[in-house]
């Protein structure tokens, strides 16, 4: 009778529990019942007492000394336990209003778990259900032990409970006991009859318990893997833990291998109750713990073997593919009909179809999540329940058995391939009416992609029907006859039709990558849906239409600021109620009965012990000072509960406002302490993390609750529903429950906006991926040509072109306009975005900005990619859409804060995650802009190049310093390209040099290149792009190494920043005491992210260290970028003025001598990260184009001349040059260098003659030797043998096999195309030729020709620089004669083929203008030759240089190569800037 009574009056205290938890712990842990005493039970296991000393927390003892010596035995004895029953269900109460991390609570969950839990299955009762009944109540317990809670204090005893149970074999035999019974078993149970009634209704509870507790147990275990594995990368740990969550522990052993009892792994059983056909609960249960299993289980062994369930019935062995080698256990017994099996199989494929979607949605959304999970994690499962699928199969026109004879031809049941097949052919019916289940579908079809090979053959058959497929995908997409208007109330419903459609455009994407590998990209079933997509219909097409929806922000302004007002408000309220409540208990005494209701404790504990702390923080700021003394009475005494209730007002007010962030006045006390509270982040107190949601990320689903726990909200404040009937008369509405709601209701609307705001990125940033596949790698990762061309010549076939291959691919059928109005969309979005971005509690937006900027990028170059079409953009167009960008860029990356402001040269992360895409598409812009303004006047394109020079001015100093940063990357590149933009007629050079004098400097460390196995700073976005293949979305051949597929972008968003740490870590050191426990998590957060930052620093300083070679430091791409500008720079005064002040021909000289070792050729090009031998031609040029700038008498002059000397004689470049004009082969290389060779020694000759005739006379007379050599040997070419100049790249084989522009068969053009073709054909071509005007040669001879040529008249004009003659470099009048012969007769061969219209072709003319400029400059450079060795003298007085760098049509200037500035890249005349 005793314990009946003392059963009754705990069952009462559990509802008083729920309401006062803080007071009731401490009124009843102070019974003689619940008083801890004495140590442990010595019948806990051994690890039992090891593992549960973490959760003995501060108590001084963990022993329920009454309840283990007299009431367990007693009950015992009696086979009934009414006793424990109560205290399991006032443990439960206890641990769900938050009062788990309280010292007190530490013998009560001992008790509950030591003595109960692992004790109870060898306790006597008096009937069967009773055992069921005890283990469903402390299994309840133990999963209200497990839920996520806010607060560090939380965290840590939930992961000392799941340690304890997953590590212990008696725990784990203990809660896991009703799996003993698998589902086909109870249901032999069930239909035995009524006697057995209430034992089997008691085992099914007891079965759910066991359910519903192991996604929560799994999903703590991948936390504590998780933290464990931090640790140990900090250094705080000295062994490596797990990788998996379940390790190699009891539990993971039960659910894998063997049950701990023997027999097949539990998980076996778990999934049994998919198909149990008695308890509707179980179905649902399963699932989310089946996926949950998926996520936490090891790799290897495959959860499959652990599952044989799952497999198909109808084989013994699986079909092709990753699960090939599993054999199927036939557990069932033969005499037993299909009828009688249980066919979990057959279940989850059910809950996939369509009509399991409108009956049951969130059972199709968590089957959705376990074949999600099943895909991501445990491929070899994912393929059992997706193969063999009935879609393979009706391509035939019948079933599978069906009008066939063959013996294997059995009836194939459907799958869950069949069943996603079928729910996308309802696709538009579900965006419809249930969109959630629709992203559910889609997300695991996307999931099936994503998982590589293993999962191939699930993919092959989807792809086997490509038109089928497409369109069942669109059905997912918005549909074209849509109002464009959108319900902008129902956030939540937005957010899952988003979600539906980034995982969809996900799959068009990888189909489009697949499409492209096979090489039909543009027959394919996705190439003509793209370009249906891109026709107009109405007044645009549908593409432009789904980009203004991916692209355009719905502002919500006002609701974070409201929700974060809110829940000051009611943590500040509840701050007060706890200082009250205190203060009343600690006047009245120890079980005295309060006075009035304000005495009783908060509903929730934690809520309570946050609050508390929060509100002391609060008042000890110094903010807080004047109001508390204001608040003082006569006696001095202050009263803090009244100040709270001020503040909390104020907040209140301040969340009613229209905005949502109303400020008081600078000069109110109560403003400033709100100001306070805001800066301390005290919302923390109450913003509970969010659920977890069923996919394997653990990421919270869409709606209400994405960004924090609102119902926690409402139960810990008391307004909230309550869980139970015998639970919500304790529970009565207090004076928080109204705060708490308002405060819920603007949580939910702040997780809902922010819903949407995630579910757009992740469609956002799948459109982008789907858009880059379609519009080809040449525009979604276009090459430098800006670059290019100043490196050396461009082939001809990309000269005026923004792209070298096809443009915009699929996209080639959108109109210009369209691309236009989409980028400028884009551009409108991300301001829009920004400017949202600055909002109060709206960070999201600023990742949703930083995927506009990228996509940005794109349509930019998309819309660039027009130029190389029959539809370009006008010239007006060109200059708007180049100004919108760049006002886009120098607005965001100079906000106040995130960029460069008032000549700053530092930008924050947040600006340079803008940076790169934005300064990516005003370089495109700009381009674009310059090729449409060749046919508009000079005057106007001066006008628009000065405002986009202006409207990129401020960005100035920031390009500068990414330009300077050492080893930039690609970051360095963009940054020196576009600042060669703006000083290529947009600024004057003046203002970069003006820039460097203010301490800017803007050049790179010149080093040679670096091996391609170091990845290059600022290589872009993760998976996004990589060389020329375009990351759309993912690939399936290499998503596994990449990890799971994203579609969530939840942790990306910034706005779980709120949550993600303690707010202590905001506060000052006054509540340091009060406010222990959360410091210390925010120290080692700080802690574990220093330790991680210096990891990166030294793997990032092995990796440099790895990368020196031969001791030098070594660069990326952004040399050559420094060398362009450097070339552009150099070509005026003042630009070269700026490049003696950073002592450029010194630094060129030792990049010259290291670019000429060994090493850096002996592999070729593709193993670094630029060419050297590219980047070592260009250095030549800019040191000869530096060399006009040392002309005249000035010590500056001087200084020039001498380093201009020095660069020429010092080391061993001198032989470098000489050899360069004594080629071994005819390559394009080879005579590259040697006219860069040639045009170096003329600029050295025609300014510094005298100081290096002092400084090396032997060096200059080698010279001068190996030119005479160069021009004998190109006076005589072997006319009949022809020389060998074999096409060495795929780009030169096909310009051989492509007719010549001119057809000249003078001289060399006739010897080299002997050489580059057969000897029958090419003796046949000449000889006809020489008696017609037909074509000779083709383009690859006829280039290597010209550029010999040019070489020669390089080298003529630097013998002819010199005062006077040389005997021991004489050329002869021999060989200068027949060197202006070869030159007379190729002007006069061009000028006979252009008179006789054999030259039509625009491009054909240009080259012949250019051969014709290269023949003059070969006859002026022979003549003063001729004429200094006949003995004419060359004073040094006068200017020699105007036959050869003036106006004249026989131009020989240092900066470009004669091929490049005389032939068909014409640059049209612009006005210079003064």
């Amino acid at each position: 009778a005793g314990v009946k009574r003392a059963a009754l009056a705990l069952a009462a205290a559990a509802p008083l529990a729920a309401a006062a938890p803080t007071a009731a712990l401490d009124e009843l842990t102070a019974a003689p019942l619940l008083r801890a005493d004495g140590e442990a039970s010595s019948s806990a296991s051994g690890f039992a007492s090891n593992a549960l000393a973490s959760l003995r927390g501060e108590g001084p003892a963990v022993g329920l000394t009454m309840f283990e010596r007299a009431v367990l035995p007693a009950e015992r004895a009696a086979g009934e336990y009414p006793l424990t029953l109560a205290l399991l269900r006032l443990v439960e109460a206890l641990l769900s209003s938050g009062a788990g991390p309280a010292p007190a609570m530490t013998p009560l969950l001992q008790h509950a778990l030591v003595e109960v839990l692992t004790q109870h299955g060898a306790w006597r009762y008096r009937r069967h259900a009773d055992r069921w009944e005890m283990h469903a109540a402390v299994v309840r317990a133990l999963t209200s032990a497990l839920a996520p809670r806010p607060g560090p204090a939380n965290a840590a005893r939930r992961a000392a409970v799941a340690g304890f149970v997953a590590r212990d074999a008696g725990a784990v035999a203990a809660a896991l006991a009703p799996l003993a019974l698998d589902a086909a078993a109870l249901r032999s149970m069930h239909e035995e009859g009524a006697w057995r009634a209430s034992e089997v209704a008691a085992a099914e509870d007891a079965v759910a318990a066991t359910l519903s507790v192991l996604p929560a147990l799994l999903r703590a275990l991948e936390v504590n893997a998780a933290t464990s594995a931090t640790a140990f990368a900090s250094g705080r740990l000295d062994s490596n833990p797990a990788v998996e969550p379940l390790g190699g522990g009891a539990l993971a052993r039960a659910l894998l291998v063997e049950a701990p009892w023997g027999g097949p792994p539990l998980a076996a059983a778990v999934a049994s109750y998919a198909a149990y056909p008695y308890a509707a609960a179980c179905c649902p249960l399963v699932l989310p713990a089946l996926a949950a299993l998926c996520a936490a289980a090891p790799a290897e062994p495959p959860l499959a073997c652990a599952l044989p369930l799952l497999a198909p019935r109808n084989s013994k062995r699986l079909g092709g593919g990753f699960g090939s080698a599993l054999l199927l256990l036939g557990k069932e017994d033969e005499r037993l009909s299909a009828s009688d099996v249980l066919d979990a199989r057959a279940a989850v494929v059910r809950a996939l179809a369509p009509a399991m979607a409108r009956a049951d949605p969130d059972l199709a959304c968590a089957a959705a999540a376990f074949l999600t999970a099943a895909a991501e994690r445990q491929p070899m499962l994912a393929e059992s329940l997706l193969l063999p699928a009935r879609l393979a199969f009706k391509r035939g026109g019948h079933e599978p058995g069906e009008g066939s004879d063959s013996e294997s031809d059995e009836p194939v049941a459907p799958s869950a391939l069949d069943s996603i097949w079928d729910s996308l052919g309802e696709a538009k019916a579900t965006r419809a009416s249930n969109p959630r289940a629709l992203a559910g579908t889609t997300r695991a079809t996307a999931a099936l992609y994503a998982g590589g090979r293993a999962l191939s053959g699930a993919v092959d058959v989807l792809r086997s029907r490509p038109e089928e497929l497409v369109t069942r995908l669109e059905q997912c997409l918005e549909p074209s006859d849509t109002d464009d208007a959108t319900d902008d109330d129902d956030d939540e419903t937005e957010a899952h039709r988003l979600a539906a459609e980034a995982n969809a455009l996900a799959v068009l994407a990888s189909e489009t990558l697949a499409a492209r590998r096979g090489g039909d990209v543009e027959t394919s079933a996705v190439g003509a849906a793209i370009k249906r997509w891109c026709v107009v219909e109405g007044r645009e097409s549908v593409l432009l239409r789904w980009v203004r929806r991916w692209t355009k922000p719905r502002r919500a302004a006002g609701v974070f600021a409201a929700a974060r007002s809110r829940a000051h408000a009611v943590a500040l309220r509840a701050a007060a109620y706890a200082e009250r409540a205190a203060a009343t208990r600690a006047a009245a005494g120890f079980g005295a009965s309060p006075s009035h209701d304000d005495a009783a404790s908060l509903p929730d504990a934690t809520l309570e012990t946050n609050a508390l702390a929060s509100g002391r923080a609060l008042l000890s700021h110094a903010a807080a000072v004047e109001l508390l003394a204001q608040s003082a009475d006569i006696s001095g005494n202050v009263d803090r509960v009244a100040v709270l209730e001020a503040v909390a007002a104020a907040a209140e007010s301040s969340a009613a406002a229209a905005n949502g962030s109303a400020r008081r006045s600078l000069n109110d006390p109560v403003g400033r302490v709100l100001d306070a509270a805001r800066e301390l982040r005290l919302e923390r107190a109450i913003l509970a993390p969010p659920p977890p949601g069923l996919w394997t990320d653990g990421a919270p689903e869409y709606g209400g609750d994405f960004l924090w726990d609102a119902s926690w909200v409402e139960r810990a404040t008391g307004g909230g529903e309550c869980a139970g009937e015998d639970v919500g008369w304790g529970a009565p509405e207090g004076p928080l429950a109204k705060p708490g709601r308002e405060a819920a209701a603007a949580l939910r609307v702040a997780g809902r906006v922010a819903s949407r705001a995630s579910a757009q990125l992740a469609a956002l940033s799948s459109a982008v991926d789907l858009l880059a596949a379609a519009a080809g790698p040449s525009v979604a990762d276009p090459r430098d040509f800006c670059l290019a061309s100043a490196l050396d010549d461009v082939p001809q076939d990309l000269r005026g072109s923004l792209f070298h291959e096809k443009p915009a691919e699929l996209l080639s059928s959108w109109s210009v306009h369209e691309r236009a109005a989409a980028a400028r969309a884009a551009l409108g979005a991300f301001d829009d975005a920004l400017e949202a971005s600055d909002e109060e509690g709206a960070e999201h937006f600023a990742a949703l900005a930083a995927e506009l900027a990228d996509a940005v990028a794109l349509l930019v170059r998309v819309w660039a990619s027009a130029v190389d079409t029959d539809d370009p953009p006008e010239s007006s167009e060109a200059f708007e859409m180049a100004r919108a960008t760049a006002r886009a860029a120098a607005r965001a990356l100079s906000r106040r804060g995130d960029g460069v402001a008032a000549g700053s040269a530092q930008t924050t992360a947040a600006g340079a995650v803008f940076a790169r895409p934005l300064l990516s598409a005003t370089t495109a812009a700009i381009r674009a802009w310059r090729i449409t303004a060749e046919a508009t006047a000079p005057t106007a394109r001066l006008v628009e190049g000065a405002e986009l020079g202006q409207r990129l001015l401020p960005l100035m100093h920031m390009l500068c310093a990414a330009a300077a940063t050492p080893f930039g990357g690609q970051d360095g590149a963009l940054a020196l390209g576009l600042l060669h933009e703006m000083c290529d007629g947009m600024l004057s050079p003046s203002a970069l040099a003006g820039a460097a004098k203010q301490g800017a400097p803007f050049l790179p460390p010149l080093v040679p290149p670096r091996r391609r196995h170091t990845s290059d700073r600022g290589a872009g976005k993760p998976t996004r792009r990589n060389g020329e293949h375009v990351s759309a979305g993912f690939d399936p051949d290499d998503a596994a190494a990449r990890g799971s597929f994203r579609t969530d972008e939840f942790a990306s968003l910034g706005v779980h920043s709120f949550v993600s740490l303690p707010f202590a870590e905001f506060m000052d050191d006054a509540p340091v005491t009060a406010l222990q426990p959360f410091l210390d998590a925010a120290n080692a957060d700080a802690a574990a992210r220093a330790d991680a930052n210096r990891a990166a620093k030294d793997a990032s300083k092995r990796a440099l260290e790895l990368d020196n070679d031969h001791g030098v430091h070594s660069g990326g791409v952004e040399v050559p970028a420094a060398l362009a500008l450097c070339l552009h720079l150099a070509r005026h005064p003042e630009g070269a003025d700026a490049l003696r002040r950073a002592n450029l021909l010194e630094r060129l000289g030792v990049l010259c001598e290291q670019l000429s070792d060994n090493h850096h050729g002996e592999n070729g090009y593709g193993e670094y990260a630029y060419d050297p031998a590219t980047a070592y031609r260009l250095a030549l040029r800019v040191a000869a184009t530096l060399a006009g700038a040392a002309e005249g008498s000035g010590v500056e002059a001087g200084e020039l001349r001498d380093a201009l000397v020095a660069f020429a004689t010092g080391g061993s470049l001198p032989n470098r040059l000489e050899n360069a004009l004594r080629p071994c082969e005819i390559t394009t290389d080879s005579l590259s260098e040697a006219e860069a060779s040639a045009g170096f020694f003329h600029a050295v000759a025609s300014v510094g003659e005298a100081s290096w005739q002092i400084t090396a006379p032997k060096r200059r007379a080698r010279a001068r030797a190996a030119a005479t050599e160069f021009l004998q040997w190109v006076a005589n070419p072997p006319s009949r043998r022809g020389a060998a100049c074999a096409p060495r790249t795929d780009r030169e084989r096909f310009a051989a096999s492509s007719p010549a522009r001119v057809g000249c068969a003078t001289g060399w053009f006739h010897c080299l195309y002997v050489g580059s073709s057969s000897v029958g054909s090419a003796a046949i071509a000449a000889a006809v030729a020489a008696s017609s005007d037909a074509s000779m040669g083709n383009k690859h001879s006829e280039a290597l020709a010209a550029r010999l040529y040019a070489t020669a008249a390089r080298c003529a004009a630097f013998l002819a620089s010199f005062p006077r003659k040389d005997t021991q470099t004489w050329v002869g009048a021999e060989a200068l004669e027949a060197l202006e012969r070869q030159a007379v007769q190729i002007k006069l061969e061009v000028a006979r083929r252009m008179d006789a219209g054999v030259v039509t072709d625009q491009d054909d003319q240009a080259f012949g203008n250019a051969l014709v400029n290269i023949a003059e400059a070969l006859t002026q450079a022979t003549a003063a030759l001729g004429r200094l060795e006949d003995g004419e003298t060359n004073p040094r007085d006068e200017n020699v240089d105007e036959r050869f760098s003036g106006n004249g049509t026989g131009k020989l200037s240092s900066s470009f190569s004669l091929i490049t500035q005389m032939s068909w890249r014409a640059t049209p005349a612009t006005p210079a800037l003064r």
